[in-house]
């Protein structure tokens, strides 16, 4: 166990609990408005404008099978720093604050998930919880900005003011 690990946000999508490193995550918001743009990866649900960047909104949730989205209003949005991008994470529910090396850990390379963007895997109070490399995460070819850049074009038809992000 690493006995240094930085603090972890617990989040729940679909029926997984993740967790992001605190030194990671900018801000947590009750979801609000975003764009679908067809054509997104799968995983990248739809992008958001806030303060004037546009940011992929990102659900990591295996089960799911499509990029439509319906938010609820206990949604929340977890915007989120790479080593030199922000996104957003779609969360289902925002759980609490724990320290980062759990009950027990083990490195994902045996369980049916993404490998590339889990870091480890901890059970925190018999939870399994999937630890997020948010640099991994948002450079896997399933989020590519290839298919996000080609469509801020039209999130600006829908928002003409918008300001791209260099994510």
């Amino acid at each position: 166990m690493n006995q240094t690990a930085p603090k972890l946000l617990l989040y729940i999508s679909g029926d997984r609990m993740f967790g992001v490193s605190l030194e990671r995550v900018d801000e947590v918001l009750p979801a609000f408005e975003m764009t679908g743009v067809p054509g997104l990866q799968r995983g990248v649900v739809g992008l958001v404008s806030l303060r004037g960047d546009i940011l992929p909104v990102i659900r990591v949730d295996a089960s799911a099978t499509d990029n439509t989205v319906s938010l609820k209003a206990q949604d929340r949005f977890i915007v989120v720093r790479s080593s030199d991008r922000t996104f957003v994470l779609l969360a289902e529910q925002v759980c609490e604050i724990i320290d980062g090396d759990g009950d027990a850990e083990a490195r994902p390379g045996y369980l049916a998930v993404n490998q590339s963007s889990i870091e480890r895997v901890i059970m925190h109070e018999e939870t399994m919880v999937f630890v997020l490399d948010t640099d991994r995460l948002i450079d896997d070819a399933s989020y590519r900005s290839e298919s996000v850049s080609t469509s801020v074009t039209e999130v600006r038809e829908v928002h003409p003011n918008a300001v791209a992000s260099p994510y």
